[in-house]
């Protein structure tokens, strides 16, 4: 195994508005695939305190320039009107969002042997850790 950056952003959800966001979650999702989005999304993971974790795969921080272009295209192809609409109410369900960068080590993330559960088989990431660059 090697070393492997992710972009990681973590959104917090306003609890009375969890259906809400749960929701326009799926929207973004459908509008990306509409607009031709190809893009390496890796997980995302729910915890029970309504924060959200979504992991991208970069080659490098510079992977990271690439992004407004990536996503222009898409929300293009998806309509301003749509997209304007899909934002405003997406983003009223969220309290918060943060945009990091983290790396997993090969030579410091721990991955047990003989895992109970193995990646290939989990559904979704109950929790993660990972070092701050």
């Amino acid at each position: 195994m090697k070393d492997q950056l992710y972009m990681v952003r973590e959104e917090v959800v306003k609890v009375n508005m969890w259906d809400q966001y749960e929701s326009t979650s799926k929207q973004w999702v459908e509008l990306m695939t509409q607009g031709g989005l190809d893009f390496p999304y890796v997980r995302a993971s729910q915890r029970d305190d309504g924060h959200y974790y979504y992991l991208i795969p970069i080659n490098s921080y510079a992977d990271i320039d690439k992004f407004p272009g990536i996503f222009g295209s898409a929300i293009e192809k998806a309509g301003k009107d749509k997209w304007n609409n899909f934002m405003v109410e997406n983003e009223s369900s969220i309290e918060t969002h943060r945009d990091f960068v983290v790396r997993w080590s090969a030579d410091y993330s721990y991955v047990p042997k003989e895992p109970r559960l193995k990646i290939e088989d989990s559904k979704f990431a109950h929790c993660f850790s990972f070092i701050l660059n």
